[in-house]
């Protein structure tokens, strides 16, 4: 991918579904994948997995303030670039300073200037920002299927697949897996690491043992980078090491479907 091409991700994180709602619409409609949620906590497990290109996220939230959760997410991410979309500047004013991140407030004109203001923390000149929604999708014409128990982030990378014109579904347990391995034929099992039921790992060498001629490529994921030989042993032609960024994920996915052609 050139500069032009590259794939940018937006986590979204507010306590209003009315909110919530118009900037996922908003940065959907300009080209971005977004990952959007009231729930804190599901926005920092995010950040474990994936680096997201920039984050907006509210500050007054009942079950944790916008400033704890981007003092939290630049522990896994310390250049994570953030977006502060308020209606509370007045009373977070001292905190946000201290923070040095770009402020939205949640009126017509703050709203207005998003665009102009996740541009400029992106670092992208205009033209670039607005190649982002014509950005080139090839139809890769596989089948893949996501395993983990983190039913979010499956489903993000299920999204993700699916925009770039994979057939994907999602499994949340290795039990499932198994179970969609037969009616769902995919070409490409990507799986995590760690699950309670069983570890990718040990998925991979029991559907290996199966009959299940569909399958050609296995992927793992892991935050592990000591684990990747887990994976590697048991056959995955590739793994994926957490947190990966939209473009990483994605020129794999194009890397997956080109080995599948030959």
């Amino acid at each position: 991918m050139d500069k032009k091409e590259i794939a940018y991700s937006a986590l979204l994180v507010d306590d209003d579904a009315v909110i919530l709602a118009v900037l996922q619409k908003a940065l959907k409609r300009r080209g971005f994948m977004t990952f959007a949620t009231q729930d804190p906590l599901a926005s920092i497990e995010f950040v474990k997995s994936h680096r997201p290109s920039v984050a907006c996220i509210d500050l007054d939230m009942p079950q944790m303030n916008g400033i704890e959760v981007i003092k939290k997410m630049r522990e896994i991410m310390p250049d994570i670039r953030v977006v502060v979309v308020t209606g509370y500047l007045d009373t977070y004013h001292a905190e946000v300073d201290a923070l040095k991140v770009r402020v939205v407030e949640k009126d017509s004109r703050g709203m207005h200037e998003l665009d102009k203001v996740i541009c400029a923390e992106l670092e992208l000149s205009r033209e670039e920002f607005d190649a982002l929604k014509t950005r080139e999708k090839p139809d890769l014409k596989a089948r893949i299927l996501f395993v983990g128990e983190e039913d979010d982030i499956c489903d993000f990378m299920q999204h993700i697949a699916e925009e770039e014109g994979f057939q994907a579904q999602v499994a949340y347990s290795p039990g499932e897996a198994l179970i969609q391995i037969s009616s769902f034929r995919p070409d490409i099992v990507c799986t995590d690491l760690t699950m309670s039921q069983m570890q990718g790992d040990e998925l991979i060498k029991k559907i290996r043992l199966g009959s299940y001629p569909s399958i050609k490529i296995f992927v793992g994921m892991t935050g592990d980078p000591d684990a990747h030989h887990r994976f590697l042993s048991v056959g995955a032609h590739e793994v994926l090491s957490k947190p990966f960024d939209l473009t990483t994920i994605i020129n794999s996915m194009r890397r997956w479907a080109l080995l599948l052609k030959n």
